[in-house]
């Protein structure tokens, strides 16, 4: 069951059971100098990174902090790198049942308020919410 709800090509969880707990420590597989704490449930939410699993995470390099998500963003990814590692991690906690290859990032730019510098979203709309956002671009 738990290969369900981890890929563990991606990441490695070195603390915690996917199926009983919800706070997760690991590292990513592909950057080992990274490692996490995210809190993940069984399915995505509003509240979660991209509207999945992952609610609350904590990124690390070399023991620095350099990302923090707590229901939205409190510290940005702010290399290139630290975003190959982010969409690593949300790789690494598939959605069950959704299409998880087409996770892109769009860079919004500078704004007065840092906590909505980055977007995650679905390349491809999904359920009624993104039924309406594919309407609405063929208008």
């Amino acid at each position: 069951m738990s290969h369900e709800l981890v890929n563990s090509e991606r990441v490695t969880i070195v603390k915690g059971d996917p199926v009983r707990d919800f706070w997760l420590d690991g590292r990513v597989n592909r950057y080992p100098d990274y490692s996490f704490k995210a809190k993940v449930y069984d399915i995505g939410s509003i509240f979660g990174i991209g509207e999945g699993r992952i609610s609350k995470l904590q990124v690390w390099r070399e023991g620095r902090e350099v990302m923090s998500y707590d229901r939205d963003w409190d510290q940005v990814p702010k290399s290139r790198r630290d975003l190959k590692a982010l969409k690593e991690i949300l790789s690494g906690f598939p959605d069950r049942g959704k299409e998880t290859s087409g996770i892109e990032v769009v860079q919004l730019g500078h704004q007065a308020s840092r906590r909505r510098f980055w977007l995650f979203r679905n390349a491809r709309p999904t359920g009624r919410r993104g039924q309406r956002r594919a309407d609405d671009h063929e208008r």
